[in-house]
């Protein structure tokens, strides 16, 4: 069966207030352009960040529009990649610092991803668990060197 062609939806993207409802802050960003309210974020505000985290619901296609995000994005001769074509053996500890986190603070449990970081940067890895679990008052075994 071949896959459905992706349709650009042109999206768009808005900061997460913490003190906000966040079931309002769903709602009115699912209904802004329906009430001709256009505002927020679009992936050229995105792409100015080196960091950037998407939140949406199951299902609503963050992946799928991060994937072609990324083939656009090598098309016109940029640095992107996908899920699928990183890297990990490549990665700075910083960024292994950062990819870490992400998985188990973001995730809420581990990409498919993650063992392949964890055999290239286990030391990373490893210290950034360790510094988690401390900070909610539980510990892991010291990293052996």
């Amino acid at each position: 069966m071949k896959p459905e062609p992706f349709i650009e939806l042109d999206r768009r993207f808005c900061q997460l207030d913490p003190k906000e409802d966040l079931e309002k802050a769903a709602l009115d960003s699912y209904t802004a352009s329906l009430l001709g309210r256009e505002s927020g974020l679009g992936w050229k505000d995105l792409l100015e960040h080196r960091l950037v985290v998407v939140l949406g619901e199951p299902g609503s296609g963050k992946t799928e529009e991060f994937r072609e995000r990324a083939k656009t994005l090598q098309a016109e001769g940029k640095a992107a990649f996908t899920d699928n074509e990183l890297d990990f053996a490549r990665l700075s500890a910083e960024d292994a610092r950062l990819a870490t986190r992400y998985a188990v603070n973001e995730l809420n449990g581990f990409a498919p991803w993650f063992p392949e970081l964890a055999r290239h940067k286990p030391f990373t890895v490893q210290d950034v668990l360790s510094e988690d679990l401390h900070s909610a008052g539980l510990s892991l075994c010291p990293p052996s060197r």
